[in-house]
């Protein structure tokens, strides 16, 4: 019996959620909150990089893929030789953040550090391209691979790690750095030799060549404005605390943020299959509004109620699971665990304007967020306070989720309200297909 793309993807993304979650907790009950800031702050970078250095090429190429699957190979060849070149420049601006003295935590860092950093950004970005793509392709099991290869072997490493005690940031970095290559190299090896592999042939490699990048970046450049600015979104705060606060305060703010993310298991099952959905219509209009409306409501409602359960399971879970060391965030647990459901509602609004081919409506609401936050992550700063910085990232997600959702409803023809406010048949609805998954055996196999 095959299982429906959302159920798949909830599937992983519980196991991927839970292995992140406990990697966390593993990396709080190993490091100190100081100790855990400067990992934080030495990942923070290659990562962010990572994400914004594909220059929006990886979502050009997934729209095109979800159009002509047969020409996946000529994609992935343009692709590849689109993140060799990105990554060397992003990678010396890398290094360049890390040795600047910008990060006071990380001033005096040593060369094999700082090297084991760097190199996480072209494997990251690699595999970001490939998990972009096997998504237009609809190919869940190989977009699924490169999602949970890194995420359980770093949970792997990080257990034998703790387990022997070790207490040095640089150690589990390097354990990163080796997830991250792990993860690239076997997806490639996936992609060109699975079910449904591909390999360029000749004519498709010369097809690939300068001109094919040249137009491929010039293409993709609604996408880098897309992904430059959803990707600052996302990283902000924490940026903002790595240049402005010691490592101590990113350590405690980052095991808050762990809290927050539990948001995201049910959130990114859903999310993601708006966009291979709509990259097959020319416009959003084109796709049907009542399946659109309802399908957008109910993500909201399940977003809520996630929400309301952390928030009221939160006092009890960090003392418990994390440590005692770090019950004094638990204030700024609650004000992420507000700003990442906005945002959380946010996404199947951004996964319809990508697969739509509006990335400059989206790029448009997202960099009202950052115009929003920056101006409350400013005051916050002159008042050092870090409860400041979450806060404004509350203000910044409200900002932006009504920003995507009034562009989508004038794209498509849909109301606002219809679009965000829950009915009872879409709750109906939601309770049905809950239990015809929990029922297999009245579907059809």
């Amino acid at each position: 019996m095959r299982l429906p793309p959302a159920l798949r993807l909830l599937r992983i993304n519980i196991v991927l959620a839970a292995a992140s979650f406990l990697s966390s907790v593993l990396l709080a009950r190993a490091l100190d909150p100081a100790g855990r800031g400067d990992l934080a702050n030495l990942l923070l970078w290659p990562t962010f990089l990572a994400n914004i250095g594909l220059l929006g090429v990886h979502i050009y190429l997934a729209r095109q893929v979800a159009a002509r699957k047969d020409a996946a190979a000529l994609y992935y060849h343009v692709g590849i030789r689109a993140a060799l070149v990105t990554s060397i420049v992003f990678s010396l601006l890398c290094a360049a953040i890390l040795f600047s003295g910008a990060v006071p935590s990380l001033a005096g860092l040593n060369l094999p550090t700082a090297l084991s950093a760097i190199l996480i950004l072209p494997f990251s970005a690699w595999n970001a391209l490939q998990v972009q793509i096997e998504l237009g392709r609809s190919n869940l099991s190989t977009y699924n691979w490169a999602r949970a290869s890194f995420s359980l072997l770093y949970l792997g490493l990080t257990a034998v790690l703790w387990a022997t005690a070790t207490s040095s940031a640089e150690t589990f970095l390097f354990g990163y750095l080796c997830a991250a290559v792990f993860s690239a190299v076997s997806t490639h090896i996936l992609v060109r030799r699975g079910e449904h592999g591909v390999s360029a042939a000749p004519s498709q490699r010369s097809a690939g060549g300068l001109q094919a990048l040249a137009a491929t970046f010039k293409a993709a450049w609604p996408f880098a404005l897309l992904i430059g600015v959803t990707g600052l979104v996302s990283a902000i705060d924490r940026v903002a605390l790595s240049l402005l606060f010691d490592a101590r305060t990113m350590g405690i703010y980052v095991i808050a943020l762990a809290m927050s993310q539990l948001q995201t298991i049910i959130n990114e099952s859903i999310s993601p299959l708006f966009f291979p959905r709509l990259s097959q219509k020319e416009a959003i209009s084109d796709a049907d509004p009542r399946w659109l409306g309802m399908r957008l409501r109910q993500v909201v409602l399940i977003n809520a109620l996630i929400g309301v359960f952390l928030m009221v399971a939160a006092p009890l879970l960090l003392p418990l699971v994390f440590g005692s060391a770090y019950m004094s965030s638990l204030d700024i647990v609650h004000l992420l665990i507000a700003a990442t459901c906005l945002r959380s509602m946010m996404r199947p609004f951004e996964e319809v304007l990508k697969g739509g081919n509006r990335p400059l409506q989206q790029a448009a609401a997202t960099i009202a967020m950052i115009v929003v936050f920056i101006a409350g992550a400013a005051l916050a700063a002159l008042m050092h306070s870090v409860q400041g910085i979450a806060l404004a990232l509350v203000i910044a997600s409200l900002t932006g989720l009504g920003m995507v959702a009034a562009t989508v409803s004038r794209e498509s023809g849909i109301g606002i309200a219809s679009l965000l406010f829950p009915r009872l048949k879409d709750v109906a609805a939601l309770l049905f297909e809950t239990m015809s998954i929990l029922k297999p055996k009245d579907r059809a196999v």
